[in-house]
Formats: structure tokens, C-alpha cells, sequence
């Protein structure tokens, strides 16, 4: 779960591109569904954690209350208009 900054605004169906920016991996960019609403003031993630974790689902899963990632987004047109 993240804080939502002010300014960002989506619709239902859209995804955002997360980036790690704590520590260096290979992969650092994945797309995710924003499974809360706009009105809300946070973000979050949601994923299955296997029993082989990617290199970018354990940087995932080292994330600590006051850390961040970069979210570019959102993206994508598969919405109702």
C-alpha cells in the first residue's frame, strides 16, 4: 500500500508501470492493475507470492513503511467510457 499523491487520477481498468528504485535488478518495471478507487488516498499492489519468487517480487516484498517505488500511469484504454 502506498500514499496516492494529489495530482493522480484513473479509471477503473487502468494499470500503472512500477518501478523498484531501491536496489538494482534486472527487470525493475512491472505492470499492475490500481485495485482502488481514485477517491481513495492510497495505492496499492496486488500479487501472488509463489514458492520462486522473481528477482522483482523479492525487492517487492523488501519494501519497508516509508520507502517508495515510481509509478508511471496510468495507462491503457480497457475501461468503460
Amino acid at each position: 500500500m502506498f500514499e496516492k499523491p494529489e495530482d493522480l487520477n484513473w479509471k477503473a481498468g487502468q494499470h500503472g508501470l512500477y518501478d523498484i528504485t531501491h536496489k538494482k535488478i534486472k527487470n525493475k518495471t512491472r505492470p499492475f492493475s490500481i485495485p482502488t478507487a481514485p477517491h481513495e488516498n492510497t495505492i496499492h499492489i496486488t500479487t501472488r507470492i509463489g514458492k520462486e519468487l522473481s528477482e522483482f517480487k523479492q525487492a517487492l516484498l523488501e519494501l519497508k513503511p516509508g520507502m517508495s517505488m515510481r509509478l508511471t500511469g496510468p495507462v491503457g484504454s480497457f475501461y468503460l467510457k
